[in-house]
Formats: structure tokens, sequence, C-alpha cells
């Protein structure tokens, strides 16, 4: 009998940004909250099934688009081992409106403790983030 394959591929419908900050994670989310005058609160920890690690998180929920932070570093070490320069992530629906990204973004970068902004549009590291 031949052997048949399920090829399955998870939807990234999603943005995704690497920020890398110095900040811990509590006074990052704390200057996001007062650049963008959000209200990003601490929510259940990302859990890595691999490395079986936990992740800081942060979530605000605009109109009907949710946005994450997610902390890349934990005391077990990293999220996404192969992105350590990254220190945080931000994670936004696609019907986030293309103004209020862009804004953000764009404010984000010029918070003085943000060293480095990039968009990741890799299908290998946006997966990690499905849920």
């Amino acid at each position: 009998m031949a052997k048949q394959f399920l090829n399955i591929t998870a939807e990234t419908n999603f943005y995704l940004y690497g920020v890398s900050s110095h900040l811990k994670d509590y006074r990052f989310v704390w200057m996001l909250n007062k650049a963008l005058k959000t209200d990003f609160v601490k929510v259940d920890f990302f859990e890595n099934i691999e490395s079986r690690q936990s992740f800081s998180t942060y979530h605000y929920q605009i109109d009907f688009s949710n946005i994450y932070v997610i902390s890349n570093k934990s005391q077990g070490g990293f999220l996404l081992k192969k992105a350590k320069q990254i220190d945080y992530w931000i994670k936004m629906d696609y019907n986030t409106d293309e103004k209020i990204k862009s804004d953000w973004i764009l404010q984000l970068k010029n918070i003085d403790d943000v060293l480095a902004t990039v968009e990741i549009t890799d299908y290998k590291q946006k997966e990690h983030f499905i849920f």
C-alpha cells in the first residue's frame, strides 16, 4: 500500500515585528503605552512547547484587532534562538488599520530606548507565533 502524506501549512495572516531594546519587559511596555497612548496589560505567559519555557506576554485590543508584545527571552533561553538580537516581538492581526499600524511603527522607532525595529515576513519565524 502506498503511503499518503498530508501537507498542512498554517496561515500566517498577521504582521510580526522584531524590536531590539535593552529595557526589561515591564519597562518596555510602559514606554510603549506612554508613546502610543495604549493600555497593554500582562496576560498568561506564552509557552514554548518544545523547550517548555514561558515568555512574558502583553495584550492590547483596538477595535477588533488583537496586538501582542511577546518577550524573546526567558530565564531558560530564547523563544527563537536564530533571532537572539530581537528582544521583543510585536504581533498584529491583519485586520489592524493600515494607518494605525504605520503610525505605531513610526512612533515605536522614535522611542529613545528602542534600538531597532524590523518587520518579519519569513514564514518559518512567523509560524512560531500562531495561537
